[in-house]
């Protein structure tokens, strides 16, 4: 397993539970979405710090969210700062990895993860078996000046859209494999058009929840957020007013439709979610 990849998740590990510690023994003015005691709050703000790892049976694609808001000390601050840190670096040691050694990943997640518990010693009894690369990639948001409100509300952008050549839709297909028959009829169907025809790829997205903030000057500021939102003790005594999200996200779009108004109503290309335009 590759050097730099060991020492930098070993540091990470040694950060966060010292950040653990130190939230355990200060009990900082806390809140986190669905609990009401600060005990389990403290409990659920920890574990959302660790939460790096892939549940037996989880979908690859699926993220666990933990929305809350933590009042901390500038030294905390620090901490947190540290981890943010080391897993923006193990991210893009991986990704250099992944390019010059493709095959390498399978096996270093595993042993990261033996490392792991033989750290924290209960990661087999919890069903812990490797590394979710998304969960651990995502940055712990900090804010550096102390709120007066953070809303969290649901936030739904329906689809992405990709805007693809014929070219780049006939290599997809190919890769998906011309010698099947359902395959090879839409690259038939693909090749027919004009060599300038551009398509577009349509992906479904996952609702996200948004944090909105506010800042006693009236300043504001939006961002996606699936991580307690660290802010600092300096600058005021009070906790911000929080908003919590609805307990599920809205069955309809959020945001108005824009460029898909163009696209025809039915996927010219259903393996590829590929669209033509009106």
């Amino acid at each position: 397993m590759p050097r730099e990849l060991t020492y930098l998740f070993d540091d990470w590990l040694v950060v966060t539970q010292q950040l653990n510690l130190r939230i355990r023994s200060e009990v900082p003015q806390s809140w986190m979405w669905g609990t009401n005691h600060l005990n389990e709050t403290i409990k659920r703000l920890c574990y959302a710090l660790s939460d790096i790892w892939y549940l037996d049976g989880q979908d690859g694609r699926a993220t666990r969210n933990h929305i809350g808001v933590v009042k901390v000390t500038p030294s905390t601050l620090e901490l947190v700062q540290r981890t943010n840190d080391l897993r923006q670096r193990f991210h893009l040691h991986l990704l250099n990895l992944k390019k010059q050694q493709p095959g390498l990943w399978p096996e270093t997640s595993a042993r990261l993860a033996k490392r792991a518990q033989a750290v924290q010693g209960s990661l087999e009894r919890e069903g812990l078996v490797r590394l979710h690369l998304k969960q651990f990639s995502r940055t712990v948001p900090i804010l550096h000046t102390l709120p007066t409100r953070i809303a969290f509300n649901w936030y739904s952008s329906g689809r992405s859209i990709k805007r693809l050549s014929k070219a780049e839709v006939l290599q997809k297909l190919e890769k998906l494999g011309a010698d099947k028959t359902h395959i090879r009829i839409q690259y038939q169907k693909v090749a027919q058009l004009p060599d300038a025809e551009a398509l577009a790829q349509v992906q479904t997205q996952a609702p996200l929840i948004r944090a909105n903030v506010r800042y006693e000057t009236g300043e504001r500021e939006a961002f996606n957020v699936a991580m307690p939102i660290f802010i600092p003790t300096e600058g005021g005594h009070a906790f911000p007013d929080i908003i919590a999200p609805p307990d599920a996200p809205p069955t309809e779009r959020s945001r108005a439709t824009r460029s898909d108004q163009k696209l025809e109503d039915h996927p010219f290309v259903p393996s590829l979610r590929v669209y033509r335009y009106r």
